[in-house]
């Protein structure tokens, strides 16, 4: 199950999978950090001991991860359950990546990621966007905007090889496999607005300021892969003292529905998914749907 970031996946794969005897598998790229509960909007404590999961809580807030490692964990995940796996999550690439196996890429260089880094602090994200966009123009583009993450370690598999990126990607495009359901739960874009700025004002009442605090006070540093996330990132500044709170939150609800609509475009290349739109119908047709659409063959 994939879709975009409030869309109300959690709640609707809790019931799938209870009434299926299903361990979820999290495509979620951060939830498998630690200590990091309310700005990632993780499965509660409660609801895991309802449904089993796995990749929550399995990684300290300041180690890097990776779809590719992502990838690797669910293979021994599904060896272990022995029975069919259900990833659910928002994650473009952690999803892709177990439907579609990258091909091998070089495990990151921390010295050329540092210098990307330093090419960041002098000359802005446009700077290394330019450099990303001379070398690999297709991935540059395909990013919409500027990710941290992917852009540094596009540059760092550039520097490493001398080949683009892009090019150790699929290049026989994404066609869903037979074995293979994929649904993408969305929303219109009114709803999906909605339910993001619902979100949004929820995570501030249950204490995402002090979360952020706590983990910086932990000791986990701001520049940490996983504090580079939509909502930490804003927030950090706040604890700093360079922003107004008021500020960060309206930057977190624009950043959050950008992110939305990338993931969107995202799914839109997985031809035979199955989208499933929950505006008009309660949570029992929805499930009836979902269980006919990820039951039955692709069309």
């Amino acid at each position: 199950m994939a879709g975009p970031t409030a869309v109300g996946k959690t709640e609707l794969s809790l019931r799938f999978a209870e009434s299926r005897g299903l361990t979820i598998l999290s495509a979620d790229s951060r939830q498998c950090y630690r200590m990091m509960d309310v700005g990632t909007a993780k499965v509660s404590t409660s609801d895991r001991e309802r449904v089993p999961h796995r990749n929550i809580d399995i990684l300290d807030p300041g180690e890097p991860d990776s779809a590719a490692a992502y990838a690797r964990r669910s293979t021994a995940w599904e060896a272990e359950l022995g029975a069919p796996a259900f990833h659910v999550g928002g994650s473009t690439l952690h999803l892709q990546s177990v439907v579609w196996p990258l091909n091998e890429l070089p495990e990151a260089d921390a010295a050329n990621q540092a210098e990307i880094a330093d090419v960041e602090r002098r000359e802005g994200p446009e700077g290394v966007l330019k450099r990303l966009r001379a070398v690999d123009p297709s991935y540059a583009a395909a990013m919409q905007g500027y990710n941290r993450q992917r852009a540094i370690r596009a540059l760092d598999v550039w520097m490493r090889t001398g080949k683009p990126f892009s090019s150790f990607h699929r290049q026989d495009g994404f066609t869903v496999p037979g074995d293979v359901r994929i649904v993408v739960l969305t929303a219109s874009k009114d709803e999906l607005v909605r339910r993001i700025h619902a979100r949004v004002d929820a995570m501030m009442r249950e204490g995402f300021v002090e979360e952020v605090e706590r983990l910086l006070k932990n000791g986990v540093p701001p520049e940490a892969q996983s504090m580079r996330t939509v909502g930490y990132r804003e927030l950090i500044p706040v604890l700093q003292g360079a922003a107004r709170l008021s500020d960060a939150v309206e930057a977190i609800r624009t950043a959050t529905r950008q992110y939305a609509k990338r993931q969107l475009t995202w799914f839109r290349r997985w031809q035979g998914a199955v989208w499933l739109e929950r505006d008009t119908v309660g949570d029992a047709v929805l499930l009836t749907r979902f269980e006919t659409a990820i039951l039955h063959a692709n069309p």
